[in-house]
């Protein structure tokens, strides 16, 4: 079973919070060999998680293309954990 370790940025209710959760349970139950560990980042919008990514990727000195886009959902595996980052405003 894979461990989820979950991090709020803004205002993310915990309603929210508990059913994305229970979502990506779901999609790592099925898996055949899940990952040991996930970190999900839920953030209240896309400019708190794009600055967050920003920082990341200049802390790591990663050149992670345009991290403006305003896509559903971001996965990455830089420190060699995978990480989602979610956006509500766009979910």
């Amino acid at each position: 079973m894979t461990k989820i370790s979950l991090r709020r940025f803004g205002n993310v209710s915990e309603g929210e919070f508990e059913k994305l959760l229970e979502i990506i349970r779901t999609l790592y139950d099925g898996f055949e060999d899940p990952p040991d560990l996930v970190e999900l980042l839920l953030f209240e919008d896309l400019d708190l998680r794009n600055a967050y990514l920003a920082r990341e990727a200049e802390v790591r000195s990663i050149a992670s293309g345009d991290l403006e886009a305003d896509f559903l959902s971001i996965h990455e595996c830089w420190g060699g954990i995978p990480r989602i980052y979610l956006s509500l405003d766009v979910l």
